[in-house]
């Protein structure tokens, strides 16, 4: 039976220290929880199953502290709530993977396009490749209607593309896009202690390990400013008084070429 789906990432808290009694404690709301993104997302992901008259289901990969989130989801009018057991933090590619077991038979995904944690935001296009279906991804508006579903998305240099999805699809949404029903008091105290559906994964998820840092040349050695007053040192160092040279065209054989261009660029402090 289709269903609609709808992906959250827990991020905790930032750890703080009890001025009194100097213990140190994560609290669950400060800066972690779930973010403004992922509850649109579970927004629009309620609207479009009460329109089909299909089940919501919340899912979430991570530990027992991320319960809270889906059972505040449970709250707002999920049917269900699962969670992919995970102690530390796995990479995209592997939460995308996990989260496509159990979620084959889902006719539309709903996530958000950030987490708390400033992730890369590439779980929905790595879980679209994974269950080979449509893509939509940083949607700014949306209109849900019965048979399909009319989005626009961010582009580059201020543009918008606008597409209509009528198959199953990964729906990635920013934060304006819908903000979150706010739970009745009775659905919240009935749901606190809500049981939650927890899945251990087939494979082993690890936290993903850096194989090296972003390139940066080397810092260039300038010679001290010259200049006897303080504006000629700062015309010095800024070259505000000569024209600098943007490029400079020449022709040589592709072997002369290779050697003046790593020539140039051990000049400019980029290489050895």
């Amino acid at each position: 039976m289709s269903f609609v789906a709808v992906c959250m990432k827990w991020v905790p808290g930032r750890p703080e220290i009890d001025p009194l009694s100097g213990q140190v404690h994560t609290p669950a709301s400060r800066f972690g929880g779930i973010s403004l993104a992922d509850q649109s997302a579970l927004e629009v992901g309620l609207q479009l199953g009460a329109l089909r008259s299909m089940d919501v289901v919340a899912i979430t990969v991570g530990g027992a502290q991320s319960e809270q989130s889906l059972r505040d989801a449970l709250a707002a009018g999920v049917k269900r709530a699962i969670r992919i057991d995970a102690a530390g933090t796995p990479s995209s590619a592997e939460t995308a993977r996990v989260l496509a077991l159990s979620l084959g038979h889902a006719s539309i995904i709903m996530c958000g396009d950030y987490s708390f944690d400033r992730g890369s935001g590439s779980v929905p296009a790595f879980l679209a490749a994974e269950l080979g279906i449509s893509q939509a991804l940083g949607v700014v508006s949306l209109t849900a209607q019965m048979n399909d579903i009319v989005v626009s998305r961010r582009l580059d240099g201020g543009r918008r593309e606008h597409l209509r999805i009528s198959d199953r699809a990964v729906i990635s949404v920013e934060g304006s896009v819908a903000q979150l029903r706010r739970a009745t008091l009775a659905k919240t105290l009935a749901t606190r202690n809500s049981e939650i559906e927890v899945i251990s994964p087939p494979l082993t998820l690890e936290r993903p390990v850096s194989t090296g840092k972003p390139f940066r040349p080397r810092p260039r050695t300038l010679a001290m400013p010259h200049g006897n007053t303080t504006l000629e040192r700062l015309n010095s160092i800024t070259n505000v008084a000569t024209t600098s040279t943007r490029g400079e065209q020449i022709e040589l054989s592709p072997a002369k070429s290779a050697a003046y261009i790593l020539q140039t660029l051990t000049r400019w402090g980029y290489i050895e």
